[in-house]
């Protein structure tokens, strides 16, 4: 996946690049894991030597995109499922409602995955390599003109 953006700073061997979400960007979430910005602020390795205002393209590879699309999807799926069957199992238990406790607890363990998710975001992105790549610059370019293509 190829995203455009454009360097806002350098800093420390990094460059601070800003994207326009595109609708496939926003769907993984790799970048920002759990943010739903259209416009966003992201720091990455300049090792294509960026300048402020210079056009990047940058990559993630399609492995490390499924990554990401597994864990915002398949993980708090997962979690539902137990949270319903569990609260429904409660719910027998306890003599109450189970259908009511299965679905209360499904959207709670749901909920409770998003916020772990959104916690362990570092830690995501230095252990599986979640973190996009500066492939090529495009000096003197509007970024307007490739941001998003």
């Amino acid at each position: 996946m190829k995203e455009y953006g454009i360097v806002l700073s350098v800093e420390n061997g990094n460059a601070i690049v800003g994207l326009k979400r595109s609708s496939a960007c926003s769907d993984c979430g790799a970048c920002e894991l759990g943010s739903n910005h259209s416009k966003m602020e992201i720091t990455l390795a300049n090792t294509v030597d960026a300048k402020p205002g210079d056009t990047v393209e940058i990559q993630l590879p399609t492995s490390q995109f499924l990554k990401a699309s597994a864990i915002l999807y398949l993980i708090p799926l997962v979690t539902l499922i137990i949270g319903i069957v569990l609260g429904h199992n409660l719910g027998k238990y306890f003599n109450v409602n189970a259908d009511i406790i299965g679905a209360i607890t499904g959207v709670l363990f749901t909920v409770g995955s998003y916020m772990s998710i959104k916690k362990l975001e570092p830690r995501f992105k230095k252990n599986i390599g979640l973190s996009p790549t500066i492939i090529a610059v495009y000096r003197g370019m509007k970024g307007d003109e490739y941001n998003g293509k």
